[in-house]
């Protein structure tokens, strides 16, 4: 059953990456994945979400195995699921390097176009 929903989150994760590659050419594909993931809104916060998960399930799995031979034991003193996001700023920037890359070069390219057009504006 693990081996299933590996191979299909593999899948998912996939073509996810495929989505953020074409999207992420559009320049308001670009600004949405990045305010998303500076928002911590986005897909990479998905990702750790579901890392966090899948590593808390087989403790939580252990755990009702232990306890449920034994009828009278209450569920209740186990470790409940906690899940901090503490990625800075600077590691969204980072892992999100293709949006900012693409954004800045249609911002250079805006800008040149706009130069050369006003250079070769003939005033008379």
């Amino acid at each position: 059953m693990l081996a299933l929903h590996g191979e299909w989150r593999r899948r998912v994760d996939d073509r996810r990456r495929a989505v953020l590659l074409f999207a992420s050419l559009s320049p308001l594909g670009a600004t949405e994945f990045l305010t998303t993931e500076l928002a911590r809104t986005g897909f990479g916060r998905d990702e750790r979400l579901q890392q966090a998960v899948a590593s808390y399930l087989p403790y939580f799995q252990h755990y009702v195995w232990e306890k449920t031979p034994h009828r009278d034991t209450p569920l209740s003193d186990f470790e409940r699921f906690s899940f901090l996001d503490r990625e800075s700023a600077a590691d969204v920037l980072v892992s999100n390097v293709l949006p900012v890359l693409n954004l800045a070069l249609l911002a250079l390219l805006g800008y040149a176009g706009a130069f050369f057009s006003l250079i070769r504006y003939d005033v008379r």
